[in-house]
């Protein structure tokens, strides 16, 4: 998560007792907890290395606000404001993505129904010109007809949601943001460059090269002992 909401009025009233050094701590520990959607192991040294927290009042400033704002389950740090806000946007991103799939159903219903009355106007136009022109004497024996050509019928795209993408990631072990990936591409009206997609399964495993292409994330969820 790149931005979260934060309150002044809120946040001041929370931590009118921090010192300034405090506060540096509270609020990269913060930036680092969105950044991860709340992954963050309740480990001092890691905590320490995440912040920068080198000098011993650092520490001792960091392990204050740890105590003061979060809790510990299950080995990862809890903070209910910010689990709250990740909850809110999760389900937001949903929503943008199931809106889209909706207007792409809607347009391509349209279009279709636009080819049908196309092809229809042209069949009355085909049917109109063989009652108005005259009609040749018939051949005594008229060649067959060609067979039909069966035309293969094109499946129709429909965009994915998050929990699929995020289900197709684990299965081909991608690694790949699921909410950032139906995001990006519902912005951009599920296009890649000018062309409508065809196969976003496609679509992710492209994105996963790009992003192991791409420079590490800055913040990272655990170091190493």
């Amino acid at each position: 998560m790149n931005w979260y909401p934060h309150y002044p009025g809120d946040y001041a009233r929370d931590t009118g007792k921090l010192t300034m050094i405090e506060h540096g701590a509270y609020r990269l520990l913060l930036d680092h907890y969105y950044s991860l959607k709340g992954d963050v192991d309740a480990n001092a040294r890691r905590l320490n290395r995440m912040v920068g927290a080198i000098e011993e009042d650092e520490k001792e400033a960091l392990k204050f606000v740890v105590s003061e704002f979060f809790v510990v389950v299950d080995g990862k740090l809890r903070h209910k404001r910010a689990d709250d806000e990740l909850s809110k946007a999760a389900k937001k991103s949903e929503k943008a993505a199931e809106s889209a799939r909706r207007r792409w159903e809607a347009n391509e219903c349209e279009r279709n129904a636009n080819a049908s009355a196309n092809g229809y106007a042209n069949a009355m136009r085909t049917d109109m010109r063989s009652v108005c022109s005259p009609h040749p004497h018939p051949h005594p024996h008229p060649e067959p007809s060609p067979p039909p050509v069966k035309k293969s019928a094109s499946r129709r795209f429909v965009p994915p949601s998050a929990s699929q993408v995020k289900a197709y990631c684990e299965e081909s072990g991608k690694q790949v943001d699921a909410e950032q990936f139906c995001d990006f591409y519902a912005s951009k009206g599920w296009k890649v460059g000018s062309n409508p997609m065809k196969d976003w399964k496609a679509a992710v495993r492209n994105w996963a090269r790009s992003e192991r292409g791409a420079s590490k994330p800055k913040f990272i969820s655990s170091i190493p002992e």
